[in-house]
């Protein structure tokens, strides 16, 4: 089972064929990596978040979200596999709702 990590740059291979090989043939002779800058989105906008994003978008410490979330209570987390994503508007109106922590 491979591991993708989502969070690094995607790379494209730009495989350069010789005059001589203008048939497709699977020898290469140059390869040369080309990056591909991901757009960033702001957290405001993102409909999820990881923990680390929902700590700097809250001021909330780590200890106490983690606390939070695993309340029954909470209903604004949701799981990708064993990953724990929080629903960004759900956690705004849980917030909301509350008067201290």
């Amino acid at each position: 089972m491979r591991n993708y990590d989502l969070e690094s740059e995607p790379k494209i291979i730009l495989i350069i064929l010789s005059e001589g090989n203008k048939c497709g043939n699977s020898q290469m002779d140059n390869e040369k990596p080309i990056n591909i800058k991901k757009k960033e989105i702001p957290i405001w906008e993102k409909k999820y978040l990881t923990i680390p994003e929902a700590i700097k978008y809250s001021n909330i410490g780590d200890n106490n979200l983690k606390i939070m979330l695993n309340k029954p209570e909470c209903d604004f987390v949701v799981y990708l596999g064993n990953r724990k994503l929080i629903n960004r508007q759900g956690f705004e109106e849980y917030l909301n709702t509350l008067h201290s922590l």
